[in-house]
């Protein structure tokens, strides 16, 4: 079943709050068989918010609301709604008994939030007082839920999906593979796509880029789960033939998750030597549980002196290549593993910007180097585009922690 989903709030389109109910609802409800085709967000304003409701009921059978459910003066999805399906609202007294139950003193304001549309379904909310609501007129239905994410994503797994799996189960679901890829760009791994679309027609093949690192994800919605699982396992086996030296395995799709995975399952251990990214790096493995069985630490430095000091990096080395060289990142790297007498290390230094640039070393400038005691690093230019700092950062910690997966992988 096709479906749209409107979010409702001036908060939203200003940008004062991010919008994460249309992530989860999506993400819901595509698991369970549905096929979302629009996002909305419409302001608190009684003209935009009708029409915006009525074009969406014309194009699908199903709409999925959110916000607007309170009891202020800005709150008018309930009122709309009603006009829109020309239901009175009235009262509902179970609504209003538990209400006053559980909102003592609340008295204005509970009976405002236990008016419902005549015939309309009531998803109750334990965690605040905008119950959901669900009206049907003929083969259209519209549900309400509330704005506060924490009172719609229980109302969300708890009563909306449950009725919608119970008396509007799809016929069809989606069927879908997702391939991870680092050290790649997207613009490499296209030209294969196109090729396998035209092969498999039926497929769906999508690139979803995320600082450095890049997710095919191929999908198909059918009734036949054998028969579309036979053909995303086919497709997804020539990419990952094509690619298979830039394909990394993991069931979150992060490349932390399984670099974790690797040296635990290896029993190595890892330091780091950081300058540009600041602790960017370890902050990614001390956010995983259990990191502390193979991260021994990490060393930010950011100066010549720490750098000197700490890492045993040569004066003669930063006075004749400077910070952000292949020879400063190598004694770096160096002196991270002589420090923590650990099996592998990470050494980054570059220039993120927007300021830093020299002759010869532009913003986007950095250079790492990855690899294992007792032998030769890899040592590269990661040359990243001229971004925000925080963009920069992100695909250095990206790119470091592909090469270093792709050393694990042919470890024995």
């Amino acid at each position: 079943m096709n479906l749209e989903v409107i979010a409702i709030g001036d908060e939203l389109l200003s940008g004062h709050t991010l919008n994460t109910n249309v992530k989860v609802i999506s993400e819901a409800l595509n698991s369970a068989g549905f096929n979302v085709r629009r996002h909305l967000t419409l302001p608190d304003e009684a003209e935009l918010l009708k029409k915006g409701l009525e074009e969406s009921l014309s194009r699908v059978p199903l709409v999925i609301c959110t916000g607007g459910l309170g009891p202020t003066c800005d709150d008018l999805t309930k009122s709309i709604v009603s006009d829109l399906f020309g239901r009175e609202l009235k009262q509902d007294p179970d609504l209003l008994l538990d209400l006053e139950r559980r909102f003592p003193g609340k008295a204005i304001s509970i009976q405002n939030q236990a008016l419902v549309p005549v015939g309309a379904k009531i998803f109750t909310n334990p965690n605040g007082t905008a119950s959901g609501l669900l009206i049907t007129q003929g083969e259209k239905k519209m549900i309400l839920m509330p704005g506060v994410p924490k009172e719609m994503e229980p109302m969300l797994y708890d009563h909306v999906i449950p009725y919608l799996m119970e008396y509007i189960p799809p016929k069809e679901r989606e069927h879908r593979r997702c391939i991870h890829f680092y050290t790649i760009s997207e613009s490499r791994i296209d030209p294969l796509l196109r090729k396998l679309q035209e092969e498999y027609p039926n497929l769906k093949f999508s690139i979803y880029p995320n600082f450095g690192l890049v997710d095919v994800h191929v999908s198909q919605r059918s009734k036949d789960a054998e028969e579309s699982g036979r053909l995303l396992d086919e497709a997804c086996a020539k990419i990952q033939k094509e690619f298979a030296s830039n394909s990394f395995v993991s069931k979150s799709g992060s490349i932390e998750d399984s670099v974790h995975e690797l040296l635990l399952e290896k029993k190595l251990t890892l330091s780091l030597a950081e300058s540009c990214t600041g602790g960017a790096i370890g902050s990614v493995f001390t956010s995983l549980s259990g990191a502390s069985n193979y991260f021994l630490g990490g060393i930010i430095a950011y100066s010549y002196e720490v750098k000197e000091k700490i890492l045993n990096v040569k004066r003669e080395t930063l006075e004749k290549y400077g910070a952000v060289s292949p020879e400063t990142v190598k004694e770096m790297f160096e002196g991270a593993i002589e420090c923590t007498r650990s099996d592998y290390a990470i050494a980054v230094s570059g220039i993120l910007g927007p300021s830093g640039a020299v002759p010869g070393k532009p913003v986007g400038t950095v250079w790492a180097a990855v690899g294992r005691k007792g032998q030769e690093p890899h040592i590269w230019n990661l040359n990243l585009a001229a971004t925000s700092r925080q963009i920069a950062r992100a695909k250095a910690v990206n790119y470091v922690l592909g090469e270093l997966y792709r050393q694990l992988s042919k470890t024995d």
